[in-house]
């Protein structure tokens, strides 16, 4: 379909539904339209968070705020999921980290 509107309308549907890879997809290609791009980055940037992808939640939540001219609701909600993306990815980070040290432990291995 040509028309954007139609378009965020089936992403988010196929999203409700549960198929998340088809709704990123959409959404992912919305990122760049002036009039839908803030809206598809910060529901792009949710699935990403849902399913753990914290790298690519923050990729869309930064393009997404960057818009000039947007909603300041809008510009809010996205700065908001950007600093708990941030975190995230931090926390799994030092998870990845703690969890490398004690696999290297467990092995008998010693500094």
């Amino acid at each position: 379909p040509d028309d954007k509107e139609l378009l965020f309308a089936y992403a988010d549907c196929l999203a409700n539904l549960g198929q998340k890879e088809q709704a990123l997809s959409i959404f992912t290609h919305l990122r760049v339209d002036e009039q839908w791009g803030p809206q598809a980055c910060f529901r792009a940037g949710l699935i990403n968070l849902g399913l753990h992808r914290y790298e690519r939640a923050i990729k869309d939540l930064e393009i997404g705020v960057r818009y000039p001219g947007m909603d300041n609701q809008l510009r809010l909600v996205i700065e908001y999921r950007l600093v708990q993306a941030y975190i995230r990815q931090k926390e799994k980070r030092k998870g990845e980290e703690q969890h490398g040290i004690a696999a290297y432990m467990h092995l008998g291995v010693k500094s």
